[in-house]
């Protein structure tokens, strides 16, 4: 469903998104958070640039409201999300979805199938 709001800054979510993957080390939750937040906003059409939205979809990962809005604004994830931006950029990423393994980059949803082929035939 094409959301109410389009396009938006997705700086919260992305930087809870990063906040979880720090927090678990094995990205699982944030994973499932990246998860929950497109379904907000793309089925259930929920404005996922909002506190009490995002509070409430990071609750089930052992967030309550006021982590929440404290980690969207500590500076610790605003310099990482800045590095992880820059990362992007130094390595021209240039749209979504971007794949890159090892050098090789891949752009876009009809480019997976290649993607697959590379990491089960020229990976390592």
């Amino acid at each position: 469903t094409f959301p109410v709001k389009f396009p938006i800054l997705g700086v919260k979510p992305s930087r809870l998104f990063y906040y979880l993957q720090q927090r678990d080390g094995d990205q699982l939750a944030a994973k499932r958070f990246a998860s929950a937040v497109f379904t907000a906003y793309f089925v259930e059409r929920q404005d996922i640039t909002q506190n009490t939205v995002l509070a409430a979809l990071a609750e089930p990962f052992g967030l309550d409201a006021s982590e929440t809005a404290a980690i969207v604004v500590s500076a610790a994830m605003k310099a990482h999300f800045k590095a992880v931006v820059e990362e992007a950029i130094d390595r021209k990423v240039f749209g979504a979805p971007m794949f890159i393994a090892a050098d090789e980059m891949f752009w876009g949803v009809d480019r997976m199938a290649q993607l697959e082929d590379w990491l089960q035939n020229s990976a390592g």
